[in-house]
Order: structure tokens, then C-alpha cells, then sequence
């Protein structure tokens, strides 16, 4: 079996994928044996299905999400370039101004990785106010651009799937928590290459031109204050690279104002402020970016995971890859239908008095003949259940039938040769509570050559179905066999 990715992209698409409940015919006896040395590990069961029977839909959502990934770099990159390209405009009559280096591509870094800090804080990022907030600058985060792009790009398989789940508030709310962390590494992708792309833009300038650094502000700023504040930049770096911490000759020396040009100091001094600033954007803007974006692809990741063992479709594939194992096989002095206390009767109450029908286990007749078959008159209702779908199915169905009853009998269908599993213990629990104490519950055995299916029961079936009923101990239940035999 093929091990599946730890990227983003391929959490994503595994997550898109399971998001659609399996059909009946996606679990079966090979997917279980070739899954069982993964039992009691969720996460990996579902992977593991996955690569078994989505492969193809999820390599393609997990294409789309790395997609969206990529061209949100990408237009990262484009940003950074453009910004650092238009601060390091030169033009002979003023040099390039530090402070505007420091305030256009190295503080804001600062200040938005420090909001990232604050976000991993699970009390403030699920509060009111700090939603609120997010929600009022959605259309600026790149994260939400990201998430448009995958909706584009997704629209019939990814978007559907997500857009599907939003009925379902429990589903939905593990989900979100899910996006918010996508939408983060979105915005974290966007910054990263931002500020790589500073840096190597100011690095391809330097190398391949003059360029001139001085500084000048129109506050009451001297040499010394600002000797100070580059000092306390640099500190991080300085007594490793010294040439990279500004001196106060320096400073003094590249001072300048607009109106006198740059003529108090030799050309050759001005080149000498790039080392500082590449240092600044390498520690205040890659590394800690880099940093925000490790750890949120981790959080992602664990999120997903998490989401991948709760959602609904995904504990569908679980169940179904691990059923209950019921002994079906009754000791010697288990009581006969019948005989003693604890047994289930064997007899079938008048057909006058069944309210409802199921066919169950993938029984396939007519309504009609249904009715025929298990005794009950023509308003009975028909229902299936058990055919192999998502459990929910089956409750909502069980619910639906005893609300049909209304007090009166519920005959069942069953393959007397098909010994019975978990799945149809829990119908049965989930209809006597909806039932309540009123009504009764017949399990009917029996061939169906209707259905193709003449198999008549044994006397090991009829023990293996008796038994199995009465360790149950559900008031009003009772079986019995076809009441005409099956006779075609």
C-alpha cells in the first residue's frame, strides 16, 4: 500500500475527498483484510482507504490545493520584489533613504509576525472580538485570496464537497477549524515569499548597481540617536559581523538633506549601509517568517489529522473497516424460542396490526409483494435499511418507521442464512427507543425467491437468529419465520 504524503496539500485533498460518505461498495472484506494491521490507528485507516479507493480524487484536490499554494508564493514574491525594486529606486539626486528600507520592508514583517503571535493563542483567536476583526479585513488577508483560488480551481470536486458539509453544524465546526489554519498557511506562504524576495532583490541590486544608502528625517533626530537605534538592530548579528552594524563615522558621514545633494562624503562610503540591511531583512523578515510558516504547516497538519478521525464520512470509513464482531453461535443451554425465561416468542402477531415493513440487508421486492410476503395489509408502509450506506441513513430510517408505527408492530425482513451483525443490533436498539414502550418488533425469516433468494432457513439459522434476539432484551420483540413458507 502506498504511504500518503505529510504535505499540506495532501492533507487538504485527503480531507476533500472523505468529506463525500463512501458508498456500499467502496468497503468490503478486501479493504478490511488488507487494512487490519491498522486497527485502533483512525487516522491511518482512513488514509490508507483512501489510497485504496480515492487515490485519483485526492492527488487531484491535493494538485489543486498545492496549486493555490504555489501561485499565493508566488504572488508573494511579486510583492516583495515590486516593494523592494520601488524603495531602492535611485536617481543620482538623494540616496536611498534607510529609514524608508526599515519602514517599508522590515517593520511591517515585524509587526504582523507579532499579530501571528498573538493569533496562535487559542483564547484570543476564538474570540469574539478577534473574529470580528478578521472578518472586517477578510478581503486583505492573502490566506482568504488563497481560499477563492482553491474554490476556482475546485469548484466541482473540492468546493462541492466543502460546500456540502455546511448542512451538517457539527461536521462543519471541525472543518472550519481546519480552514482558519489553511487560511493562516496561505497568509504565511504570501509573507514568506514576500521577504525572501526583499532580500534577494536588495542582494541582485547591490551586486548589479551603484547604489547609494543615507539617511534623513525631518524629526529632531541626531547622528547619535540614530547610532543608538541601529545599534540595537544590529545587536543580534553585530559581534559576529561587525561591517554589518553601522559606526558612528558612518552615520555622521551619510547624513543628508535634499537640498545640498550628497557631497560631504567619499561616493564610496554611501554603498556601506547594504550589509546592515540585508542582515536586518534576513533576522526581522525571512527567520521569522520562516518560523510562522513551519509552525502553522505543523498546526495544519495535526488539524487535519484530527478532522480526518471525526468527520462524519471518515468515521463511516472506520466503522465499517472495523465491524463489531457479535458471537453468533449459541452455548447449549441457551434457551429455546419459546422455553423459559429471557426467550424471544416465536409467533407473529395478526397481520392486521403491522403498521410498517423493512426490508433489510439489501432485500430487493416490490412493496407490494413485500407486504404479501411478510403478512402485513396493504397500508402498511415499506422502508430499507441495511443496504451498506452511512449509518445516519439507517437511524433517520428507524426513527421514520417507529414514528409510522404509532404504537402498532414493525415486521422486518431479514435473510434467515446471513447471520446478523452489529449494524442490525443497533437498528433494532435505535427503534425501540424511538418506540418507546408502545409497539412491537417482528424479525421475519424466510426465503425470497421474489428476490431471487429461496434459500430457506435451517434449524442452525433459526438457532443462530433466536439466540442472537433474545441476549438482546428488548421489550415487544418477537420473530418468527415467513408466514407462507415462501412457497413460489
Amino acid at each position: 500500500m502506498q504511504s500518503r504524503s505529510g504535505s499540506p496539500s495532501a492533507w487538504l485533498g485527503d480531507l476533500s475527498v472523505v468529506l463525500t460518505p463512501p458508498r456500499s461498495e467502496e468497503v468490503g472484506d478486501e479493504d478490511r483484510a488488507a487494512l487490519a494491521g491498522l486497527r485502533g490507528r483512525p487516522v491511518a485507516q482512513v488514509r490508507g482507504w483512501i489510497a485504496r479507493r480515492r487515490e485519483a480524487e485526492a492527488r487531484r484536490a491535493a494538485l489543486i490545493w498545492k496549486a493555490a499554494f504555489v501561485v499565493i508564493g508566488l504572488l508573494g514574491a511579486l510583492a516583495g520584489a515590486g516593494a523592494t525594486s520601488a524603495v531602492l529606486r535611485f536617481d543620482a539626486q538623494a540616496p536611498v533613504n534607510v529609514f524608508h528600507v526599515l519602514g517599508v520592508l522590515v517593520a511591517p514583517q515585524v509587526a504582523f509576525f507579532l499579530l501571528w503571535v498573538v493569533w496562535m493563542l487559542a483564547p484570543v483567536r476564538e474570540s469574539r472580538a478577534w473574529r470580528s476583526l478578521a472578518e472586517a479585513w477578510n478581503w486583505l488577508h492573502p490566506g482568504v485570496w488563497m481560499m477563492t483560488l482553491v474554490r476556482r480551481l475546485g469548484r466541482k470536486s473540492v468546493a462541492r464537497a466543502w460546500d456540502a458539509v455546511r448542512e451538517h453544524a457539527a461536521a462543519w465546526r471541525i472543518l472550519t477549524a481546519t480552514q482558519r489554519w489553511a487560511v493562516g498557511l496561505g497568509g504565511q506562504t504570501f509573507a514568506l515569499g514576500f521577504a525572501l524576495a526583499s532580500l534577494l532583490t536588495l542582494l541582485v541590486r547591490v551586486a548589479g548597481q551603484d547604489l547609494y544608502f543615507g539617511w534623513s528625517t525631518t524629526l529632531d533626530v541626531g547622528p547619535e540617536s540614530v547610532r543608538r537605534m541601529t545599534g540595537l538592530i544590529a545587536a543580534p548579528w553585530a559581534w559576529r559581523v561587525p561591517t554589518a552594524a553601522p559606526g558612528a563615522d558612518l552615520i555622521e558621514a551619510t547624513r543628508y538633506y535634499r537640498l545640498e545633494g550628497m557631497v560631504r562624503a567619499d561616493p564610496a562610503v554611501w554603498g556601506r549601509w547594504w550589509p546592515f540591511l540585508a542582515w536586518c531583512l534576513g533576522v526581522y523578515a525571512v527567520l521569522p517568517r520562516l518560523v510562522s510558516w513551519v509552525v502553522t504547516r505543523h498546526r495544519l497538519a495535526a488539524s487535519a489529522a484530527k478532522a480526518l478521525a471525526l468527520l462524519p464520512g471518515a468515521v463511516e470509513v472506520v466503522e465499517r473497516l472495523n465491524p463489531p464482531h457479535l458471537d453468533t453461535r449459541v452455548a447449549d443451554a441457551e434457551p429455546t424460542p419459546g422455553d423459559g425465561e429471557g426467550s424471544v416468542p416465536a409467533e407473529l402477531s395478526g397481520g392486521g396490526s403491522v403498521s410498517a415493513v423493512v426490508a433489510w440487508g439489501g432485500l430487493s421486492l416490490a412493496p407490494d409483494a413485500l407486504r404479501q410476503a411478510v403478512g402485513a395489509g396493504e397500508a402498511a408502509e415499506v422502508r430499507t435499511a441495511g443496504a451498506g450506506g452511512p449509518w445516519r441513513e439507517d437511524e433517520a430510517t428507524a426513527r421514520t418507521v417507529a414514528a409510522l408505527a404509532d404504537g402498532g408492530t414493525v415486521r422486518i425482513a431479514v435473510k434467515a442464512w446471513e447471520p446478523p451483525l452489529g449494524e442490525f443490533e443497533d437498528f433494532l436498539r435505535a427503534m425501540r427507543k424511538a418506540m418507546g414502550r408502545a409497539g412491537r418488533i417482528e424479525v421475519v425469516l424466510g426465503p425470497w425467491p421474489e428476490a431471487g433468494l429461496p434459500v430457506a432457513a435451517t434449524e442452525e439459522d433459526i438457532r443462530v437468529w433466536s439466540g442472537f434476539l433474545a441476549r438482546l432484551g428488548l421489550d415487544g420483540l418477537a420473530w418468527g419465520l415467513r408466514p407462507d413458507g415462501g412457497a413460489t
